[in-house]
């Protein structure tokens, strides 16, 4: 009995590292469709919650945008009807932890799937100390899905056939 207790309390704190570990790289975000964008991009509104705003808040909403794009999809709204998100399968981004933290924790990395569109950021003090930032992010799907592919992530369209 204290085995199964003490196995249900190891597992409990692991799965709130894990949570921890996430918010760090990828804040909570909302994710809705914002417009359709050129061939092979997605507009999306991204909304994260932080506490300040300075240097690598658009670091931060490049890293929710591709995390919403690739694992949540993306919410309908009155500019278009929404996505699904480019990986569909259960226990993928946990099976390729490293992968994904190296792509949301790389600023480089983030800008060259992911662009903030000028003059779409807005602030919104929600608190003494919490502010909602808000921006329409340009993301290429296209070439995150490619990424994907070529690290065998997911399986090439080609692949189906």
């Amino acid at each position: 009995m204290k085995r199964t207790i003490l196995f249900a309390i190891v597992c409990c704190l692991m799965q709130t590292v894990q949570a921890a570990e996430k918010t760090e790289a990828v804040p909570e975000y909302t994710i809705t469709c914002a417009g359709i964008g050129i061939e092979g991009t997605w507009l999306v509104e991204v909304a994260i919650m932080q506490k300040k705003i300075g240097a690598g808040v658009e670091e931060h909403l490049r890293a929710a945008a591709l995390h919403g794009v690739l694992f949540r999809g993306v919410a309908a709204s009155a500019k278009c009807g929404g996505y699904r998100p480019i990986v569909r399968q259960d226990g993928v981004e946990e099976k390729n932890r490293e992968f994904f933290a190296s792509l949301f924790g790389d600023g480089a990395k983030t800008l060259r799937y992911a662009d903030v569109v000028n003059g779409s950021v807005t602030v919104v003090r929600t608190g003494k100390k919490d502010f909602r930032i808000t921006a329409t992010v340009s993301v290429k799907k296209d070439d995150l899905r490619h990424l994907l592919e070529d690290n065998k992530i997911i399986e090439g369209m080609g692949d189906m056939f």
